[in-house]
């Protein structure tokens, strides 16, 4: 069968058995639906040389092929093929072979949904097909399944020791379809989530002990290589402060004496109390001399606080050096000197040890 469009036929379409046998069958003729219709045949059987035969169309004919969605030439076998209703749910399913192609036959007059699984793939399209109008005749459809090559990753630390943190429980939440998934880190402090092109996700991590952290993650116009997001995740503290410095100094300015002597009346109350603190450079001068720079810087900080009566054991005092910048102002970054000034500075935090 050959449809004529736009001044000329279509490609012939073999329509196979039963309208067509190794027999001489000719003379088609539709009626205006074009799903019931008269043709003639020698075939045996008949009760003349030639015999006209009556037939009804009873389903649409659908070919298709399973092909790999960034690369269509490339198609994948041993693919589970759904047939779904417009509510989504499967009302048949078939297996594409080892080249890729499938066939269904589907009811006139519906709409239907196609989907597809395969292990070490994922089916993120939406294709629908609607046989209302069809006739008699068959259609092709391709169905481009995406091999998993997108990961989330990354590794949990601790602020204060900047250690890795195992047993933290990482959230990945799926905005896009509402779907969840969640893992416990390892001990070497990492996550790895399989996530999927054109979608909206919240990564959230979590361990007793810390205050949780999240971010967002937008996948749109990605497809594949590894997102990689490390967190840092702050100690539960019962009281902080921050103490900032000036560029290249150590000394501590005496409006920050008020905030130091108040920290050191809170650790005076209970004996469990525990101060840590970080010290940290901004992204000026080497690595090395700004790891120097903020060990100085730490080492000012307890001074003050032991000339106010706080044994030196219930302090640790590490410095970071231009680690954990608060912004993006890293070497080679451009900034103004107000936005390098908050990375010269001092956290302390009082923490109830156990």
């Amino acid at each position: 069968m050959s449809r004529r469009h736009e001044g000329a036929y279509t490609i012939p379409e073999n329509l196979g058995y039963p309208l067509n046998t190794s027999s001489d069958d000719f003379s088609l003729v539709l009626d205006n639906g074009a799903r019931r219709g008269l043709f003639a045949s020698n075939r045996p059987g008949g009760v003349g040389y030639d015999d006209i035969y009556n037939f009804a169309v009873k389903s649409f004919f659908i070919t298709g092929k399973t092909v790999e969605r960034n690369e269509t030439i490339k198609p994948i076998g041993n693919v589970k093929v759904i047939v779904n209703d417009v509510e989504g749910t499967p009302i048949d399913s078939t297996y594409s072979d080892d080249a890729g192609f499938f066939h269904v036959d589907l009811d006139f007059d519906k709409s239907y949904q196609f989907s597809a699984s395969k292990k070490g793939f994922s089916w993120i399209d939406t294709i629908t097909y609607s046989t209302r109008t069809r006739a008699l005749g068959m259609d092709s459809i391709v169905l481009p399944l995406w091999k998993n090559a997108m990961f989330a990753k990354g590794i949990i630390y601790s602020n204060e020791t900047q250690d890795k943190l195992s047993e933290a429980v990482v959230t990945l939440r799926n905005v896009t379809d509402g779907t969840v998934d969640s893992m416990a880190t390892s001990q070497t402090g990492t996550y790895n989530f399989l996530v999927k092109p054109n979608k909206k996700y919240v990564v959230e991590a979590t361990k007793e002990g810390f205050i949780a952290r999240e971010f967002e993650l937008n996948t749109a116009g990605i497809t594949q290589g590894d997102l990689l997001n490390d967190m840092v995740l702050e100690e539960v503290f019962l009281e902080k402060i921050i103490v900032q410095f000036d560029f290249e100094k150590w000394d501590i300015k005496p409006q920050h004496y008020a905030a130091l002597d108040e920290v050191a009346r809170v650790m005076k109350r209970n004996k469990k109390y525990h101060l840590h603190i970080g010290a940290y450079a901004d992204s000026h001068g080497t690595h090395e001399f700004n790891l120097d720079l903020s060990n100085k810087r730490a080492r000012e900080v307890v001074l003050h606080l032991e000339s106010r009566g706080i044994d030196r054991g219930r302090i640790t005092a590490t410095g970071f050096g231009e680690e954990l910048l608060l912004n993006q102002c890293s070497n080679g970054v451009i900034c103004s000197e107000e936005e390098h000034a908050k990375n010269r500075r001092a956290e302390l935090k009082v923490q109830l040890t156990k």
